[in-house]
């Protein structure tokens, strides 16, 4: 299990901790000194990864925290669908990446630079991603998208990462 450590903000850098005895660094430059740039660390552990799930139509919601399907409306972690686009959970932010595997410290990045309001199909094809994150809680949910159907089913694959603060 790799354990995630994101610098939040608009400054700072990524740290991946694959084991105890390794630290890759992604680190990224910001000329942001204003007192709101200070940034916090937010460390995640991979809940699950890769998780396929079908929704036959719209009844059903992609829930978050348990990885399966639900019905619609029916838990308050959970990404929807109408016949347009995928529906961010309330209390959420979202974006679109423009990576269809990104990290939690690159959604983290993603959501704060630019939040998406809406996740429309059309801007979301086959093989690319959106992030969403908790406001309450930090955690991260990574979706890919593998299939879309006009009023049909909708295919995703979804990584859930707990903040481990």
């Amino acid at each position: 299990m790799a354990l995630v450590m994101a610098l939040g903000g608009a400054v700072g850098g990524v740290v991946l901790v694959s084991t105890a005895d390794q630290t890759l660094e992604d680190t990224e430059s910001s000329d942001d000194t204003s007192p709101g740039a200070a940034a916090s660390t937010v460390t995640y552990a991979a809940a699950y990864t890769e998780t396929v799930l079908t929704a036959p139509d719209d009844s059903y919601d992609f829930d978050i925290t348990t990885g399966t399907l639900t019905p619609a409306r029916s838990t308050p972690w959970a990404v929807g669908h109408d016949a347009d686009g995928f529906l961010s959970p309330p209390d959420s932010d979202a974006s679109i990446t423009p990576s269809g595997r990104p990290t939690p410290a690159e959604c983290w990045a993603a959501i704060d630079r630019q939040p998406a309001t809406a996740l429309a199909f059309g801007d979301l094809p086959a093989g690319h991603a959106f992030c969403v994150r908790s406001r309450s809680t930090h955690d991260i949910a990574i979706v890919r998208v593998i299939t879309v159907a006009d009023s049909g089913p909708v295919t995703i694959s979804m990584d859930y990462y707990r903040n481990g603060n």
